[in-house]
């Protein structure tokens, strides 16, 4: 069973909250199907924040479309979905966006991402914290990091589309997943993510460990927005919910 999904964005020491997260459960006639996104606007004011919001609407409007059993159908579902998603944001302003978004069957996860938000595994033993994407990170031609992949208009190429990379996998009994911008993962060490992590009751439906991921990346020097999102197996609730925050 599923825990209800616990997220938090926090604005941090940016002029904008540029983040968005979503996370979406419907109960189906095949079982519980959850949607989780994070999105983090790129460009500090260019219109980061409608380039994330539009991403993430745009794919919680698609989410009606996942009600079949198929594993073939949800890749296809992703892929589709993203690329939707880049054309909400090109239609709805001049931003772009980086985004991670994971579609959970019981325990089964599909994980699309563009960008550098990430997803990670984290498990009930030592084995510890598991990246499961990799970033779209290259380097500009004046050597300085430069995203690869985004959502939106950004970059030489205005109207390029950048496709999702796909990851798969089954989430066991006691793992969480999380789902992060770069503020948070891009301050806190592995260990500091883990610690946080289980020191907090993540499968309780008051849990606040999102916001203390959020708090402590800003406490520990995150100049960025900040937002995570977990999901965890020790719970389960068969009510359907949506939440949209920016």
């Amino acid at each position: 069973m599923l825990s209800m999904p616990n997220g938090c964005s926090r604005q941090g020491l940016r002029p904008n909250l540029e983040d968005t997260w979503i996370a979406v459960q419907h109960q189906t006639p095949d079982g519980l199907v959850t949607l989780l996104g994070v999105f983090d606007g790129v460009g500090g004011g260019e219109e980061g924040e409608l380039a994330s919001a539009a991403a993430a609407r745009s794919i919680a409007e698609s989410f009606g479309g996942v009600g079949m059993r198929s594993i073939i159908h949800d890749r296809s579902w992703m892929y589709g979905a993203f690329f939707n998603a880049g054309l909400g944001v090109q239609l709805a302003c001049t931003g772009a966006t980086t985004g991670v978004v994971a579609l959970v069957r019981d325990r089964h996860v599909l994980i699309g991402w563009v960008g550098d938000s990430r997803a990670c595994c984290v498990s009930a033993d030592r084995c510890g914290l598991r990246w499961l994407t990799e970033d779209h990170h290259g380097v500009s031609e004046t050597g300085v990091p430069a995203l690869t992949r985004w959502l939106g208009a950004a970059g030489s190429d205005p109207y390029s589309m950048h496709t999702a990379e796909l990851a798969e996998l089954t989430l066991q009994p006691g793992e969480l997943l999380m789902l992060t911008t770069d503020g948070v993962h891009g301050t806190l060490s592995d260990e500091e993510l883990l610690m946080i992590v289980r020191g907090c009751q993540v499968s309780s439906p008051r849990s606040n460990a999102a916001r203390v991921l959020c708090d402590a990346a800003i406490a520990m020097g995150s100049t960025d927005n900040c937002t995570s999102l977990l999901l965890a197996t020790e719970a389960g609730n068969d009510r359907t919910e949506e939440a949209a925050h920016g």
